[in-house]
Parts: C-alpha cells; structure tokens; sequence
C-alpha cells in the first residue's frame, strides 16, 4: 500500500492433508519370487507472501502458515502369504516446507513485521497384523528357499526452511 498512511498485508495459509495406503487384506498371496506391500508419499510445500508499505508512515504485515498431515500405511492384514524370496512390507514418506516471507514498511514512521508457522504432522506405518485370522509369511514348505526374507520397514523424513525478514525505515 502507498499513500498518506500506506497500509499493506499478505496472509497465507496452505493445509495439505493426504492418506496413502497399501493392504494385502483376508488374502492368501503365493508367488515363486517376491511378494510386496509398498505405500509411498511425498508432499513438497513452497509458501510465499510479502509486501511493501509505503507512505508519511508505511505499516506492512505478512503471515505465512503452511502445514502437511499425511497418514501413510502399508499392511498385511489376515494375509496368509508365501514368497519364494523376499516378503516385503514398507511405508515410506517424505515432507517439505520451505516458507519465505518479506516484509517492507517505509515512510516518516516505518513499521513491518513477518511471522510464518509451519507445521508437520505425519503418521507412517508399515505392519503384519490380525484380521479375521492370524497373519502367516512363509509357513508353506513348497516356497522354502536360502533367500527367503522378510521385511517390515516404516520411513519418515521431514524437513523445513525458512527464509523470513522485514525491513522498517523512517525518518
């Protein structure tokens, strides 16, 4: 804003809310290789806000509040499975925030400020779980071999920058 009194502001706020999963569920699951449950995410926010006041007094204000909540699952549930190699259960999830903010009030009487609140909350699982029966891997002989794995792995990486500043200037 510019004027007498230049008022200016720039409000953001961004909500990213996501569920990925991934079940082998009340099943029986066979196979001479691998048997695999993969659940994947990734959630990249860039928020921006900023202005320039300017005036016998500028008065600036920007606000920045991006937040990610993301439930990522993978599941064997009531599965009963045979992998000749590897039984691969595996949730994986990665989260960004890179806020940059700018805030500018000029004038006789200058005056900015900037805040920005970002927030990550996520949940990932990876499980072999009960259902109407008990899960089994690997119990069936025919698919026995000195390979045979099993794994059961959950990931989660999160990560922020900010890049926020003001600038006031008067007389």
């Amino acid at each position: 804003g510019v004027g007498f009194v230049g008022l200016a502001g720039s409000v953001s706020v961004i909500e990213v809310e996501s569920t990925t999963e991934a079940h082998l569920s009340e099943s029986n699951v066979n196979a001479a290789q691998d048997v695999r449950v993969l659940a994947n995410s990734g959630t990249a926010l860039d928020a921006f806000a900023g202005v320039i006041a300017g005036g016998a007094a500028g008065l600036g204000a920007s606000i920045s509040v991006p937040s990610i909540t993301n439930t990522t699952t993978a599941r064997m549930t009531g599965a009963v499975s045979n992998g000749g190699r590897t039984t691969e259960v595996r949730a994986s999830s990665s989260e960004t925030i890179t806020v940059t903010l700018g805030t500018a009030g000029l004038g006789l009487l200058g005056v900015a400020g900037s805040i920005g609140v970002a927030s990550i909350n996520c949940t990932t699982n990876a499980l072999i779980n009960a259902g109407s029966r008990n899960s089994q891997v690997n119990q069936n002989p025919a698919y026995a071999s000195s390979i045979q794995d099993v794994t059961v792995t959950a990931t989660d990486v999160a990560g922020m920058a900010t890049n926020v500043g003001s600038v006031a200037g008067g007389a």
